[in-house]
């Protein structure tokens, strides 16, 4: 069987492989650059950390056990920083949420603890030099995160070597009847189409399925090297940093996210200085101690609902869609899961909750 996987992110990257190591054959559409898109903006954090829903829940920590697997099979695991994380609260309130948070994730089997600042210090050193005494401390150490762009570049040489076909044409269109897509450089045929677009759901609203998963803008800070030294994933209140590689930091925060609008393309430098001021206190850094080489903003996948979007599209014989926000934690299991469903033509349960089905009606 054929199948064009058309989108070359986290998520389109995953699945190609997992269908081209199956034995499929599988070209992998992409008019930009792989991974170029929202997962080189994201914070790529590996987690379950805010969400209850069981069902959900449970596919997230599936989610995060199916990298180890990745790694096996890839023959490298460069790419996957198995830190955890730590979150610091400084008011009364939210020392509250916190410990309230740890007690229902141990409930759920989730890993979590609270830490004395003592601990977290030894626990991560960057720590060590916060301004006041927290409120709370916890850690939750099976969280991690993903170097996106490494990842990416390790599934497509396995793609390749597999047999596999990346092409650069734009994709413009389904063909009738899923049978194919349309492009820049003429028709491709298939058997199948998995869109795995993200945020810009433009193919399945021209085959007759609005998704409306354009989400709202998202803005990662990377810095140039910093005299400090970091493990993993820190959650400081107002700004979470994690490492980027070669002592640079990666900085995101929720608020500043929500400034921006659905059309922007740029952090302006107020929000950046905002940013890097937060992550200085915190860090116990001098100004000149923390400079800025890169910002990154990118337009998120947010399905209506909020939990993913994957099956075959209503009234499109042969079109699949595979659509999440989060992308990172979930693009490995959910490329297993779809890989084998499509392979084999059985649904599979896990996947049952999230049909875009729910959207008709």
């Amino acid at each position: 069987m054929r199948s064009i996987v058309v989108g070359a992110g986290i998520v389109g990257s995953c699945l190609a492989y997992e269908l081209a190591r199956a034995g499929e054959r599988v070209v992998l559409a992409e008019s930009g650059a792989p991974g170029g898109g929202a997962s080189a903006a994201s914070y790529a954090w590996i987690n379950s950390n805010n969400f209850d829903d069981p069902g959900y829940h449970a596919l997230r920590v599936l989610g995060m056990s199916a990298y180890s697997g990745l790694a096996g099979a890839l023959g490298t695991d460069e790419w996957l920083h198995a830190t955890g994380c730590v979150r610091v609260a400084a008011s009364d309130a939210d020392g509250k949420e916190l410990r309230e948070r740890v007690a229902r994730k141990r409930a759920a089997g989730y890993p979590a603890e609270l830490l004395s600042a003592g601990q977290a210090a030894r626990a991560e050193p960057a720590l060590a030099r916060m301004p006041r005494e927290p409120s709370a401390i916890a850690s939750f150490p099976a969280e991690g995160y993903i170097d996106t762009t490494t990842l990416i570049g390790c599934l497509l040489a396995e793609f390749r070597a597999r047999g596999g076909v990346v092409t650069r044409a734009r994709v413009t269109g389904l063909r009738g009847g899923g049978t194919g897509v349309r492009t820049t450089e003429g028709d491709l045929a298939a058997d199948r189409v998995i869109v795995c677009t993200g945020a810009d759901t433009g193919l399945l609203r021209g085959a007759g399925f609005d998704l409306a998963a354009r989400g709202p803008a998202g803005a990662t800070v990377i810095t140039a090297p910093v005299p400090v030294r970091m493990r993993g994933l820190v959650h400081f209140p107002g700004v979470t940093v994690r490492p980027d590689g070669g002592g640079r930091l990666l900085l995101h925060a929720v608020d500043v996210d929500g400034r921006l609008g659905p059309q922007d393309t740029e952090l302006d430098s107020g929000a950046v200085a905002e940013l890097t001021g937060r992550a200085r206190t915190w860090l116990g850094l001098a100004a000149g101690d923390l400079e800025i080489a890169e910002t990154r903003v990118s337009v998120r996948p947010h399905p209506p609902d909020g939990f993913p979007v994957v099956g075959p599209v209503p009234g499109v014989s042969g079109a699949y869609v595979v659509c999440t926000h989060s992308g990172v934690t979930l693009a490995a299991v959910l490329a297993r899961l779809v890989a084998s469903e499509i392979r084999s033509g059985e649904a599979d349960p896990l996947l049952e909750a999230y049909r875009p089905g729910r959207f008709t009606g």
